[in-house]
């Protein structure tokens, strides 16, 4: 391994677990289209959050006079950037509310042009209701790949990097699946542990067979010999793989894993049962999701 290059997972900016509340900060946004991207602007976004209710400031920080205005709607935008300064006077989390925005495709900075903050056209299509939020999902996460252009392909920090990421998912799970029915077991798509360990740290298409045989082998070991067995031969395979990774630590993979799983459950396509800690394709989805890997492909370039 080339020790000056440490492998990336698959990571997608943690703010997206907020994506329930696109639509709504997408809105606080339009307000300031065309306005450039500054500490003025970043506060006055980040204000309309807070008088929307879609982010809670530190309200342990926060007199009783200001809480109750918070809570009756009647806080004006003048005073609620007041109290952003009071509570962030050096660093405040505005980068995270709009750095999934960009990663979704529907806000862009224009840095070319003053750093102009820019509704692009998938983001007025959403607001517009012109397409669904399955929809959006489904356009953002086909744009997530690595590396993420083909210019990238010649930078040193993705050497070896050739992959979509939601593509890979759609095909390992599937190959999975019918693998399983060979065999004599149900398709039930693979567990989160399974989907964190083998498929968040696949960086190249050369890699899909690999996983998919070791996949099958698991499932097929389970049911031969016991879970014990195949936890036991996934937990060598953890500590082999990581060292890839490192110093990436376990417990920041887990929550990489629980933002993806989150944008894969928004695109329709997946279905993830968390009570039973498993991910599967959703087969109502079925000629979507092979019309992606048909136009798409499972590779980055």
């Amino acid at each position: 391994m080339d020790t000056l290059l440490l492998k990336k997972c698959w990571i997608l900016v943690t703010g997206m677990k907020n994506m329930d509340c696109a639509a709504d900060m997408l809105d606080c946004i339009q307000k300031l289209e065309g306005k450039r991207w500054d500490k003025e602007t970043k506060k006055r976004y980040f204000a309309n959050l807070i008088q929307r209710g879609i982010v809670s400031p530190e309200y342990n920080r926060l007199s009783e006079e200001q809480r109750a205005l918070l809570k009756s709607g009647n806080a004006t935008e003048e005073q609620v950037m007041k109290w952003i300064e009071e509570l962030y006077p050096v660093n405040s989390p505005i980068r995270a509310y709009v750095q999934f925005l960009t990663k979704l495709g529907l806000v862009k900075i224009d840095f070319e042009d003053n750093r102009k903050l820019m509704i692009t056209e998938r983001g007025h299509q959403f607001l517009e209701g012109k397409i669904t939020d399955e929809e959006m999902m489904i356009q953002a996460l086909t744009d997530w790949k690595y590396p993420r252009t083909r210019e990238d392909v010649y930078d040193p920090e993705w050497k070896g990097y050739n992959i979509r990421p939601l593509m890979a998912t759609i095909a390992v799970i599937e190959r999975v699946n019918q693998a399983d029915e060979r065999n004599g077991m149900k398709p039930n798509g693979i567990t989160l542990d399974e989907f964190m360990v083998y498929l968040m740290t696949m960086y190249s298409c050369g890699q899909i067979d690999d996983r998919v045989r070791t996949l099958e082998w698991l499932h097929y070991k389970e049911k031969q010999i016991g879970k014990s067995a195949h936890d036991q031969k996934m937990q060598e395979d953890e500590k082999i793989i990581m060292k890839e990774f490192a110093p990436i630590k376990s417990e920041s993979v887990k929550s990489y894993r629980y933002v993806i799983l989150n944008a894969l459950e928004k695109t329709g396509l997946f279905v993830i049962d968390y009570s039973n800690k498993r991910i599967n394709l959703n087969k109502e989805k079925e000629t979507i999701y092979h019309q992606l890997l048909e136009k798409h492909g499972c590779k980055a370039y």
